[in-house]
């Protein structure tokens, strides 16, 4: 036991510290490898991802919930149509949550949420999100047509609609939703409590130590992938076939762009930490020495029970981690406070340049934002901004607020973006914004700078 814990902190020791992202993460690499190969190790690693398992299961009990709650929903809202011989092509589609009146005038919304339900038609997020979105578009034109007390069962109050959208959004969230204009519906008494449980998973992720092996584990995974000439598609299909551990369909994201982030590196063992999608430096970092404390623990508590020795205290050896690692959350500030000032310079200097796809969307379409849907559309495509996204969602409101071409700066978001990272947290916001929406709309619509952001007018002339 005594050679694991050498083995351990002698690899810990040789990249931890690493200033340059391509020396570090081969570094990481070698040292999971290493903890992989040890069971002792191993199940410390199964132990936190059970954990973190048990958080998901619950998440996906109230999903499963919501989903036959909102199915039920659905059944009585195509009763009352089937009952009262309603045409749904007459259904308005103008301010559609959904991209329904995309596909042409001999599909109507009924057929495409039987599609949809089938899985003929992929949109991305929980498919209790999305179910919500057909049953609202199917409730307000019902409600349009005047069968309103068809409704009653589906109608609630103002008051009891803000309260539905706060446990949604959080009690804490800038955005407040006093009621809706199309219609105060509810369908599901549980899918609110579904964003709760993700609030209480997203903010254990950061503060217990599963969430710092999940990235560990996500970029060993992606080190297993590196070597196979495949794209990002295949690779998410890969990871999300495997049977050791259960990877989302985001972990499966985060693990394509681990590779694409790495083999950037190999071409550029310097590069700038603002052209990586996944692999951030400083993140690993801290998560690294998260995970290296529990290994350490386990392997120390191992060795200490096998002697017998009786003693309660630290090791030394376990003093002296806890005096490094203190020492190097001290330089990890320092050196973010130096690469704070390096890419405020950077910013004033240089100008980000994406490369653009081939330009699909006929001429004059533009992208637009619908705040109450949370989602940016163009032509026939749609991207939805995760509810649990608060930052996005404001940054897009203030955004699609401006013409098309005009810049946005930081100061004019109003209320001010919630992040610890002051100032630069705004470049992360929107470069994280930029990401999904080049997935979901196959274009990279937004210059973002350090402290501003526009819509690209020479996309949309």
């Amino acid at each position: 036991m005594a050679d694991i814990n050498v083995g351990i902190q002698l690899r810990y020791d040789t990249f931890i510290n690493r200033q340059y992202p391509l020396f570090f993460f081969v570094g990481l690499g070698d040292y999971m490898s290493y903890v992989m190969s040890i069971p002792r190790l191993t199940s410390v690693v199964n132990k936190q991802f059970a954990i973190r398992d048990a958080e998901y299961e619950k998440v996906q009990r109230l999903e499963d919930k919501a989903v036959d709650e909102l199915r039920e929903a659905k059944n009585k809202l195509l009763k009352i149509i089937s009952n009262k011989k309603i045409d749904p092509k007459t259904f308005s589609q103008d301010l559609s949550y959904i991209p329904t009146s995309h596909l042409g005038s001999n599909i109507n919304i009924l057929q495409h949420l039987e599609m949809f339900e089938k899985g003929e038609v992929s949109i991305s997020g929980h498919h209790s999100d999305n179910l919500e979105r057909y049953l609202f578009d199917i409730a307000a034109n019902l409600l349009k047509l005047g069968y309103k007390d068809e409704l009653k069962d589906f109608i609630i109050t103002p008051t009891e609609y803000a309260e539905y959208h706060d446990t949604i959004n959080g009690q804490d969230s800038v955005i407040h939703v006093a009621g809706n204009a199309r219609g105060n519906f509810s369908f599901s008494k549980t899918w609110p409590i579904r964003f709760e449980q993700e609030r209480v998973l997203n903010a254990a992720r950061e503060i217990e130590p599963w969430g710092a092996f999940e990235m560990l584990v996500k970029y060993w995974k992606a080190r297993t992938q590196i070597t196979k000439s495949k794209s990002m598609n295949h690779t998410m299909l890969d990871v999300l076939a495997d049977k050791q551990y259960h990877f989302t369909n985001k972990d499966a994201v985060d693990i394509a762009f681990a590779v694409e982030d790495f083999r950037e590196m190999q071409k550029n063992p310097r590069i700038d930490d603002r052209e990586i999608h996944f692999l951030h430096l400083e993140q690993f970092r801290s998560k690294t020495a998260t995970a290296h404390w529990q290994l350490s623990q386990a392997t120390e508590d191992h060795k200490e029970m096998e002697h017998e020795s009786g003693s309660k205290g630290r090791t030394v050896a376990l003093q002296n981690l806890i005096e490094k690692t203190w020492k190097q959350n001290v330089e990890t500030f320092m050196e973010e406070t130096r690469g704070f000032m390096e890419e405020y310079r950077a910013a004033k200097e240089e100008e980000e340049h994406f490369e653009q796809g081939e330009k699909w969307w006929k001429s004059g379409e533009r992208p637009a934002y619908d705040p109450s849907s949370k989602t940016i559309s163009l032509g026939e495509k749609i991207s939805v901004i995760s509810p649990t996204v608060k930052n996005q969602q404001v940054l897009c409101k203030a955004l699609f607020s401006k013409p098309i071409g005009e810049w946005l700066q930081h100061y004019e978001i109003n209320p001010p973006l919630k992040t610890k990272q002051g100032q630069r947290g705004f470049y992360y916001i929107g470069r994280g914004l930029n990401r999904k929406t080049s997935q979901d709309l196959s274009v990279e619509m937004f210059e973002v700078g350090m402290f501003r952001i526009r819509i690209k007018k020479e996309l949309f002339p």
